[in-house]
């Protein structure tokens, strides 16, 4: 099976980081467990110790959702990468069908 990065910015007004901890915990749940999990901290001010199962890149200046999924995209380990906000869930299941999705020939990809 492919391996997956799953890269999630975090923007500055708290209202993003109260959901992050259950968004991580919807991505841990997956029977596909991704490579690596990267969190990019757009001006929020998380701690490394925040979330010590993932990768941390901390942008120097505000840049928004969309440069820092980049940032975060640049810095993955591996050739397939999920984008997330930190609001989201993740379904059960859901990086294994986007990933069989991904090397279906007859797919959409």
């Amino acid at each position: 099976m492919e391996d997956i990065t799953v890269v999630i910015p975090v923007g500055p007004q708290k209202i993003y980081a109260n959901y992050l901890p259950e968004c991580i915990e919807s991505i841990k749940r997956q029977s596909l467990k991704p490579f690596e999990i990267i969190l990019v901290d757009d001006m929020h001010g998380l701690s490394p110790d925040q979330y010590p199962d993932c990768t941390l890149i901390q942008n120097k200046w505000l840049c928004g959702c969309g440069l820092s999924w980049n940032f975060g995209v640049a810095a993955a380990r591996t050739n397939c990468v999920f984008l997330m906000g930190s609001d989201d869930i993740m379904l059960d299941g859901c990086l294994e069908e986007c990933v069989k999705a991904y090397r279906d020939p007859e797919g959409f990809y």
